[in-house]
């Protein structure tokens, strides 16, 4: 989720990421966007911190995906679903009645509303 929230990506973009689309020394990756268009980007500092523990400990190692999931019955590992990361955004935002109703997509907003006044639009 945090790294979701520090690229300004949408969740597809970024759940449809491999491990080798990062380029972990400049805090950068490719995504092919809407309209089939092809954009760079870049992550924060503390983005890349999170990015790292999870990459070291908490992904699935044997997959090309960077975001990685087992299935609870099967054990088979595969590139995490939206439908997952949608259970896993549910099981932490119900337990705060004020994040009710917040979307995953939300956080693309956030990013952009923390950046107001402090880079410019160019």
């Amino acid at each position: 989720m945090h790294f979701l929230n520090r690229t300004v990506c949408r969740i597809g973009e970024v759940l449809a990421l491999d491990i080798q689309d990062l380029d972990l020394n400049h805090q950068k990756f490719q995504v092919l966007g809407k309209g089939n268009k092809q954009r760079c980007c870049f992550y924060s500092e503390d983005a890349a911190d999170a990015l790292d523990k999870y990459i070291h400990h908490g992904r699935y190692q044997n997959i090309n995906a960077l975001f990685t999931a087992q299935h609870p019955v099967t054990l088979k590992v595969s590139r995490i679903s939206y439908r997952t990361l949608h259970h896993y955004w549910l099981s932490i935002t119900n337990k705060y009645p004020e994040l009710h109703g917040i979307h995953i997509h939300y956080l693309r907003h956030t990013f952009a509303t923390e950046r107001v006044g402090l880079l410019s639009l160019e």
